[in-house]
């Protein structure tokens, strides 16, 4: 099927015999205006069936990590996270450098 020459390729052209041949009455305007209110109601509507969710996060449950402390854990050259008081979330990282055991344990980290 051949375009008309006006009608940019792969478009559909509008048949003038497909149309009534009445006027329906129907402007820009109030075609706007119905659609503008369907709209609108859709949306009220739609905020009567959706409900609420509480805003609720629960207490993270953090693993005791002292109970299994121990020196036997760490090795020169381990990378460890440092945990921060004011939250308990890693906020720093450390690299084991040096281990004393006596007379106390100690962890020399940079």
């Amino acid at each position: 099927m051949m375009e008309k020459d006006d009608v940019p390729e792969r478009s559909f052209e509008l048949d003038p015999t497909s149309l009534p041949t009445y006027q329906l009455g129907i402007s820009a305007s109030s075609i706007y205006q119905r659609a503008t209110t369907n709209f609108m109601n859709s949306v009220n509507s739609a905020e009567n069936w959706v409900a609420s969710v509480p805003n609720h996060v629960p207490e993270p449950e953090f693993y005791k990590f002292a109970d299994e402390r121990s020196p036997e854990k760490f090795q020169i050259g381990q990378c460890w996270a440092i945990y921060s008081d004011e939250d308990a979330l890693p906020r720093y990282y450390g690299k084991i450098k040096k281990i004393d055991l006596l007379p106390e344990f100690v962890l020399h980290v940079a």
